[in-house]
């Protein structure tokens, strides 16, 4: 049972980006989006799972002119989920890189974004009959 939870757990987060980013010069051509088919997934730790943690939490990276997210700290987190595991999936995360309007991908040092955490949905058990 606890194998079949941790599997679903994997693909369970729903992140919603919206990013707020902070420049000197203010000027982006293109803002970065998520690419989730280069993103790693969420792992619930036992703790979330048990207590079916769920909400959003704030972080804030800076992000490689590649579009990979390091150096990541959570701003506001989610009860019974550790601040290291959103930082851990916040850099697995892959992003298109951010375009100036010269049309040069660029490093960002303050790229927030909210992840939304949506604990796994628990398959229904089967009518058993005696």
């Amino acid at each position: 049972m606890m194998k079949m939870r941790a599997a679903l757990a994997a693909v369970v987060l729903v992140l919603t980006v919206a990013p707020s980013i902070a420049r000197a010069d203010g000027k982006l051509l293109r803002t970065p989006t998520l690419i989730p088919e280069k993103s790693l997934p969420f792992k619930f730790s036992e703790e979330a799972l048990a207590h079916r943690a769920a909400g959003v939490a704030q972080l804030k990276c800076e992000l490689s002119d590649s579009g990979k997210p390091h150096s990541c700290k959570v701003l506001s987190g989610v009860a019974h989920v550790k601040d290291q595991e959103l930082t851990d999936f916040a850099e697995g995360l892959m992003f298109s890189p951010a375009i100036n309007k010269d049309g040069v991908a660029v490093a960002l040092t303050d790229f927030r974004f909210p992840v939304r955490v949506v604990p796994p949905s628990v398959p229904s058990m089967p009518n058993l009959r005696f």
